[in-house]
């Protein structure tokens, strides 16, 4: 009676996942990638496994490969606004601003109380030097509590 009760699960989904963190804490981001990669393996629906792969694959340099994981974990979960953050600060980082723009966008459409989507779009319309938007942006954020956005704001929109 026991010994079923205590067998593992069929399929331990999230056995990959937390060794791929470790991994990643500790510098060895092609690990962190081939423990992400396995995650997904047993689960194609695990939207967090690919935005984690994408994490490790953006701090390698390959910047595409963390979109194009970015994009899956959005495929599955399009409501989880991190995941747009972060596929707009890599966007942002290979020039597409628009496309950073608008993924900021979305994350804020999703919760119009994240403080660092309006400062991450803030410095991209800034790149855009775009100062209306940005001030805009650096304001609500800074109504959020973001103290980084008052700074920012104090000094450039004053």
């Amino acid at each position: 009676m026991y010994a079923s009760s205590l067998a593992p699960p069929a399929a331990p989904v999230s056995i990959p996942q937390p060794r791929g963190f470790v991994k990643d804490d500790l510098g060895d981001k092609h690990g962190a990638i081939d423990d992400h990669s396995q995650a997904i393996a047993i689960n194609p629906q695990y939207a967090f496994a690919y935005f984690n792969r994408g994490i490790a694959k953006s701090d390698l340099g390959d910047k595409q490969g963390a979109i194009d994981d970015y994009n899956q974990a959005i495929a599955i979960n399009p409501k989880d606004i991190d995941f747009y953050i972060n596929r707009g600060l890599v966007k942002f980082v290979l020039g597409d601003k628009q496309g950073a723009i608008d993924d900021h966008s979305q994350a804020i459409a999703i919760d119009p109380h994240c403080a660092d989507a309006y400062l991450n779009r803030a410095a991209t319309w800034q790149s855009l030097a775009n100062t209306t938007q940005m001030c805009a942006d650096l304001a609500v954020a800074s109504r959020l509590g973001d103290s980084v956005a008052q700074e920012y704001f104090d000094r450039m929109c004053q």
